[in-house]
């Protein structure tokens, strides 16, 4: 008998190890599926921001963005983005700059932007009078 309960009770031990490592695995892979859909729904939302002309609401999110994940590309050019909707030619220039410093692949996505605002600084330069 005492045989027989010693090996029920390896058995439990051994369904509960079990359950709570299964447990665990999905709840990190729950983890990691929230926060790729966030960061879906962050830039979607970004985005919606932008198109519906609410630049100065999308640059504060791209920024509380970039805070959280000071490496992730995107939400560096939605705040560049964002910044040069509003005029902030100088500013979007420092945020690509530091962009392509850490990430030199993304010069191909700044590219289009800082050509835009080399154009615009040129002429917005001051002109000797004749």
């Amino acid at each position: 008998m005492q045989f027989l309960l010693t090996i029920i009770a390896v058995l439990l031990a051994a369904l509960v190890f079990i359950l709570g490592s299964m447990l665990a695995h999905f709840a990190a892979m729950s983890k990691r599926g929230k926060s790729v859909s966030a960061v879906v729904f962050k830039k979607s939302d970004i985005e919606d921001l932008l198109a519906e002309g609410n630049t100065s609401a999308a640059q504060n999110a791209a920024r509380a963005w970039r805070g959280a994940q000071p490496k992730n590309t995107t939400a560096y050019l939605l705040l560049a983005k964002a910044t040069f909707q509003l005029g902030e030619l100088v500013e979007t220039k420092r945020i690509l700059e530091e962009l392509i410093e850490f990430s030199p692949d993304s010069k191909f996505a700044a590219r289009p932007y800082l050509e835009r605002i080399e154009e615009s600084l040129v002429k917005s330069r001051p002109r000797a009078v004749e």
